[in-house]
């Protein structure tokens, strides 16, 4: 089953992508939890000396609205993570970004010359089934 943000994935192939060891959600991922924390590791070859809150982005495709979060990156993990300040929608596409060029500090450019971008769909609402203990 395809969804809206398919043709807006990319990445495989620019500079930065060639770097990324592992991302979570994968590209094109669906029926992510809306409480996701979304992330992406690096191989060795890239550092981050100091983290911008630019670096990593995630929009709502249909509404293009940034979302509000918290970034991190754990230097020994060499991964880059963003948590959201509120649960995602449910069965709605997001884009990440991590756009070196705008945000970016203290490492070589030269190996970092476009952005990466992925996507992924959380998942349908569903009411939690609640059940009664025989008594």
């Amino acid at each position: 089953m395809s969804h809206s943000c398919e043709s807006r994935c990319f990445g495989r192939g620019d500079v930065l992508s060639n770097h990324v060891t592992r991302q979570e959600p994968p590209n094109n991922a669906l029926d992510v939890a809306v409480s996701t924390v979304i992330s992406v590791t690096f191989d060795d070859s890239i550092r981050f000396v100091q983290l911008t809150p630019a670096l990593i982005r995630v929009r709502h495709v249909a509404t293009a609205l940034q979302i509000e979060g918290l970034p991190a990156y754990d230097q020994a993990t060499r991964t880059l993570s963003f948590t959201p300040r509120q649960p995602l929608e449910y069965d709605h596409d997001y884009v990440v970004s991590v756009d070196p060029d705008e945000a970016l500090e203290g490492a070589d450019r030269a190996t970092l010359l476009s952005p990466f971008h992925c996507c992924f769909r959380t998942a349908a609402y569903h009411e939690a089934a609640t059940t009664t203990a025989d008594q």
